[in-house]
């Protein structure tokens, strides 16, 4: 895992290190879950009889176990996702930037679309687009990719 505190984190408190890397949908509804079984866990004995309050407690931990386990489960699976993505990205680039290099500006045009596509976040690859659609004679392509280039830039 790239960042070990926060997979750590993420088990302690489940949803909360899937929330801080931008997964929010994931993060606050495990979060959200997790809080209710900590105030359950807590305040079993003013919500019940002392030996529903028991099987409560108990109710609660399990719960909040389970959660633990699908946000480590969830981290797991984003991370993962990441790795090949980042993986196909060196792949889509490599195959675009050979074939711009060789002067098959049609082939990598298409490469570069599709790097923009699947790293739609990152800024090099916008600016790869762009070049590569400059050297094609698309200019109307280079300048929406230069625009998107330079709003990734500066957030």
């Amino acid at each position: 895992m790239r960042c070990a505190p926060l997979a750590l984190l993420n088990g302690a408190v489940p949803g909360s290190g899937l929330a801080v890397r931008g997964r929010l949908a994931t993060g606050l509804a495990l979060l959200l879950f997790s809080l209710a079984a900590l105030t359950v866990l807590l305040l079993a004995d003013l919500l019940a009889t002392p030996a529903f309050a028991r099987s409560l407690r108990l109710a609660a931990a399990i719960g909040y176990l389970g959660l633990a386990l699908l946000a480590s489960f969830a981290w797991y699976l984003w991370e993962r996702r990441r790795r090949w993505q980042s993986e196909r990205i060196i792949s889509l680039h490599r195959d675009a930037a050979a074939a711009y290099l060789a002067g098959d500006l049609s082939r990598a045009l298409d490469g570069a679309r599709a790097l923009a596509r699947s790293a739609a976040d990152l800024p090099g690859a916008w600016l790869f687009l762009a070049t590569v659609a400059s050297a094609a004679g698309d200019t109307a392509l280079e300048r929406r990719a230069h625009r998107r280039h330079q709003r990734l830039l500066a957030r």
